[in-house]
């Protein structure tokens, strides 16, 4: 994966894009960590209780996008605070992903989640020159994803499934690979793909139609 010059002057973003491609293995979690830390801490420690109060998506069923119920049972989400590190990390990253991807119901449940209560609810503040109102980040994961909001249109996803590296900005809105290598990857994948489908049935024919026939004596 190439990083753009707007992935390279802007650190969170930079971090973001590690954050949405580790692995899942316990080595490439402790290696972000270690590389970026602070990075998510507070969102590890007190994320998914902080959701569960907001009443937005039920944690254990993330797939199905079912809301809370008013009144869910006290124990509920017990399961959840006492998952291992590495396993709400890649809860998280899932999140993340799912935003980079063009969720906004994941993006708004990740920017407007305080994971530290006492940095106070509010989420915007005043802006005298603008006019109105910015958003305000409680740290720097969520700094990260207000900038991963404001250069929408060249956050992509690399359309090469085997690409290591998927989640990147890109320098043209345009882009539909990470880089020159997955690109003549995918292409030469791509025309494998369909000669195996397509190109061996239609030589085959060609041949058939070309081939001589015997006249009779």
């Amino acid at each position: 994966m190439t990083k753009s010059n707007l992935a390279r002057s802007n650190p969170g973003l930079a971090a973001l894009a590690d954050f949405a491609n580790t692995r899942d293995d316990k080595q490439a979690v402790a290696r972000f960590l270690r590389i970026h830390p602070g990075f998510v801490d507070e969102a590890l420690k007190a994320g998914w209780p902080a959701m569960a109060q907001r009443k937005i998506v039920d944690p254990l069923n993330l797939a199905s996008g079912a809301p809370l119920p008013d009144a869910p049972p006290p124990d509920r989400f017990a399961a959840i605070e006492q998952l291992p590190e590495d396993e709400t990390f890649r809860l998280f990253r899932d999140l993340t992903r799912a935003a980079w991807s063009g969720s906004c119901k994941d993006l708004d449940l990740l920017l407007f989640t305080s994971f530290d209560e006492s940095k106070g609810p509010a989420f915007s503040r005043a802006d005298w020159q603008r006019g109105g109102l910015t958003y305000a980040p409680r740290n720097d994961f969520q700094a990260a994803l207000y900038e991963l909001l404001k250069s929408a249109r060249f956050a992509k996803v690399c359309i090469n499934p085997d690409c290591p590296a998927r989640f990147f900005i890109a320098a043209d809105p345009r882009a539909r690979f990470c880089c020159k290598e997955c690109a003549t990857t995918f292409q030469r994948q791509a025309k494998l793909d369909w000669w195996n489908r397509v190109g061996k049935k239609k030589r085959a024919e060609k041949l058939k139609k070309k081939k001589p026939t015997r006249r009779g004596k």
